[in-house]
Order: structure tokens, then C-alpha cells, then sequence
């Protein structure tokens, strides 16, 4: 951030640690990410913490930091950092009361979880680190997991509604074939190139009626030149033992089809084929 950091004072437990310092910008993103990579640098590198007394000048002349404005006694104690006291080099040297650990890499992990402003011109980092950091990262993918299941089900939710929105429309604009077999209606038609969702969303809406009919509906692929199909039987067909499973089966045409009683769907037919299935259903309806 700059060599005009400052330290204004600091918190340090067993469960987070807090950090003030002088700064006047904002700090960004990548910088808080740059400051989490080198301190989890120097954790990586298991560097030493050694503690050492010497007198304040001697201290200072090693180049150890100092809080301006607080009062140290003559003899004073040296936290260093990466370094054995006799050098000169060291990644960190100051005076400090004390030290939690003997070596970085017990420490473990670090993140730092909110920057705030306390006072005019200072920041506040608050952090996290080993087992309490764990177990944040467990609480976050809990709450993720929990968010994500929420918005799945706001989704599917959604494509509901919009799916049944657009069967309305659907279904004013498709112009159905309506014949009378027997006691049964049968409706039937072929679109062109529509959302399978849709024709299952309007057959959905029509699943409770109480009326005895069938829907028979081909969706016609430009791609591929073939007709997928959708035979639909009322709960009224269904309870008359007219479901939708038994009247493709007494076709006899040689479909494979997979569903339930209520509904059947299967595909990969043409046109022709079409117009041959939609005969032999009423002339199984009529017998």
C-alpha cells in the first residue's frame, strides 16, 4: 500500500486478529489479494520467530519498527521475522510484546475477512486463520451449497411459469384437428420446431380434466425432416382403462415409446407415418 503505512494499533486472539494502520485511499481487490498471497508466502516458507532483548537504540539501528508516540523502556523486546537476530536481513523486525508461535507455518492459513475505515485516515483489516479459518471456509460452502439450492429451485420455479405462459399462447394458437369416437374426443395436430417443453406444459394443464378425450400432438423438426410425438390420455381416459400406454400398444405399428398411463412420447417418425397412427387410433377407439 505504501511506505506511509502506519500502525495505529492491533488485536490478536485465538479466533481472528485486527490490524489498524494509517492509509487514506481506498483499498482495492488486488490489493487485498496481493496482501493475503505475501503473508501466505511467508507462511509457506516456514520462516523462524525469534525474540531477542537489546536496548531501544540498538533496535532501532537494526532497523526494527517502532510505534511513534509510544513509550519503550531501555530494554526492549525484538519479534524477528525470517531471520536470525545477528543479520541484517529479515522479512519482518519490530518491537512487539510478544510472540503466539516460533515458526510462520503454524499458522497455518490466513483471510482476511473485511477492511473497514475506524477514524479519518485509518483502516481496519480484520483476518482469519488455521482451524477457525476452516471452519469458515465450512460455514461459506454450507451457506453456498444452500444459496445455490435456492436458486435452482427460483429457476425451475421460473421456467415453470414461463413455460405454462407460453402454453397459454400455445394452445390459443394451435389449430387441433377435433373429432368425436365413440365417447372419447380425440384432438390431434402437427407443429413445427416447438419447445417440448411447451407441448408438455400443456398437456400438464390438462392432466386433471374431467372430460374423456385424448391429445395427440407431432412436433415437426425441420432439421431433420422427423415427427416427435406426444399422445396424451385425461384422467377421465385413463380411470375408463383408455390410457395412453395401452391404446399406442394395440397400434400394432411397431413404435418403441416410453412414459406413464397418462402420457406417452416417442419419435423419429415421418409425416406418412403420422397420418397411419393417427387412423389406427380411431379405428382402435371405435372398436
Amino acid at each position: 500500500l505504501g511506505t506511509h503505512v502506519v500502525q495505529k494499533g492491533s488485536l490478536n486472539t485465538d479466533e481472528k486478529l485486527r490490524f489498524d494502520f494509517l492509509h487514506n485511499e481506498m483499498i482495492t481487490k488486488e490489493q487485498v489479494q496481493e496482501i493475503e498471497k505475501q503473508v501466505r508466502d511467508v507462511i509457506d516458507l516456514s520462516m523462524p520467530v525469534n525474540i531477542n532483548f537489546t536496548t531501544y537504540e540498538k533496535a532501532v539501528e537494526q532497523g526494527a519498527l517502532a510505534l511513534f508516540g509510544e513509550k519503550y523502556p531501555e530494554k526492549v523486546k525484538v519479534v524477528e521475522i525470517g531471520n536470525d537476530f545477528q543479520t541484517d536481513v529479515a522479512f519482518s523486525r519490530e518491537l512487539c510484546g510478544g510472540a503466539h508461535l516460533v515458526n510462520t507455518a503454524q499458522i497455518g492459513c490466513f483471510k482476511i475477512t473485511a477492511i473497514s475505515s475506524v477514524g479519518a485516515g485509518i483502516k481496519r483489516i480484520e483476518a482469519i486463520t488455521g482451524r477457525v479459518l476452516a471452519e469458515y471456509y465450512e460455514q461459506t460452502l454450507c451457506e453456498n451449497e444452500q444459496k445455490i439450492e435456492m436458486l435452482q429451485s427460483t429457476v425451475k420455479s421460473l421456467e415453470k411459469k414461463i413455460a405454462d405462459m407460453k402454453a397459454e399462447n400455445f394452445s390459443d394458437d394451435i389449430k387441433f384437428e377435433t373429432e368425436k369416437v365413440g365417447n372419447v374426443e380425440l384432438r390431434y395436430a402437427v407443429v413445427n420446431d416447438i419447445d417440448p417443453k411447451m407441448i408438455l406444459a400443456l398437456v400438464d394443464k390438462e392432466k386433471n380434466s374431467d372430460k374423456n378425450f385424448y391429445t395427440i400432438i407431432g412436433n415437426h423438426s425441420a432439421k431433420n425432416g422427423k415427427i416427435s410425438v406426444c399422445v396424451f390420455a385425461s384422467r377421465s381416459a385413463v380411470s375408463a382403462g383408455n390410457d395412453a400406454k395401452r391404446l399406442v400398444e394395440n397400434l400394432n405399428l411397431g413404435i418403441k415409446f416410453g412414459g406413464r398411463p397418462d402420457l406417452v412420447q416417442f419419435g423419429g417418425i415421418d409425416k406418412d407415418m403420422f397420418n397411419k397412427m393417427i387412423y389406427a387410433i380411431k379405428q382402435c377407439l371405435r372398436n
